[in-house]
């Protein structure tokens, strides 16, 4: 059996990227997709990148997300973010930071 890396949102319902473990060939969703859990077993890696891990900020239902900033250009873990291309997270780092 061959082993694929998934990126799931945090609640892990929906893929948002693979890469096969056969091949390498990686492919990343414009949408999420739904996936089911059943028949999979996973191991939750936490960061990919840790040379800009990002500024922590605690969600309100408990998780934890991690909004980066390049050139100008913010981005954040969140669901939210990756629908609408924004979040709540972002607008506080703006605000905490005075952005």
């Amino acid at each position: 059996m061959v082993n694929h890396i998934y990126f799931l949102t945090d609640n892990k319902r929906y893929m948002l990227a693979y890469i096969r473990g056969d091949t390498g060939e990686s492919k990343t969703f414009t949408k999420p997709i739904e996936i089911s859990l059943k028949g999979r077993t996973f191991e939750v890696l936490r960061k990919v990148d840790d040379s800009n891990p990002g500024i922590a900020v605690p969600g309100s239902k408990g998780n934890m997300y991690y909004v980066t900033e390049s050139d100008g250009k913010y981005s954040c873990t969140c669901t939210g973010f990756t629908y609408h291309g924004t979040c709540k997270h972002i607008k506080q780092v703006k605000e905490q930071h005075g952005y």
